[in-house]
């Protein structure tokens, strides 16, 4: 799933209430250079330190990024998932993004940057 976000810094922090303690590691991914056309991956995960399950819907990211979640549904007390983020450029351009991973806490957000390049 895409969202268009603007280049913004955001402060990271976990999510936290009574009961909840979720967070994303790392809270950011640079990728570097990658050539235009081509394909990065990059893992993280998202882990619940509270005492009780958290409900996880899924992650957005908008530009050259997309972001795939491998897990759904609840994440018990205790328990981690990962996700992965792809970078895919299309231009010479530095791109720097937010991707949110949206749970019935709030939301994480995995800052993710990177720049195209054509040269061999």
């Amino acid at each position: 799933m895409k969202t268009l976000l603007l280049g913004l810094a955001l402060f990271i922090a976990p999510i936290t209430s009574a009961n909840a303690y979720v967070t994303v590691n790392p809270s950011s991914i640079e990728f570097g250079s990658v050539k235009i056309g081509s394909q990065s991956t990059q893992m993280f995960n998202i882990n619940n330190f509270g005492n009780e399950d958290v409900q996880i819907f899924g992650c957005m990211v908008f530009g050259a990024f997309q972001c795939q979640l491998n897990c759904f549904g609840s994440l018990h007390r205790g328990q981690s998932c990962s996700g992965m983020i792809f970078f895919r450029p299309q231009s010479e351009q530095y791109e720097f993004e937010s991707a949110m991973i949206n749970t019935n806490e709030g939301s994480l957000n995995l800052s993710v940057h990177g720049s195209g390049f054509t040269r061999y």
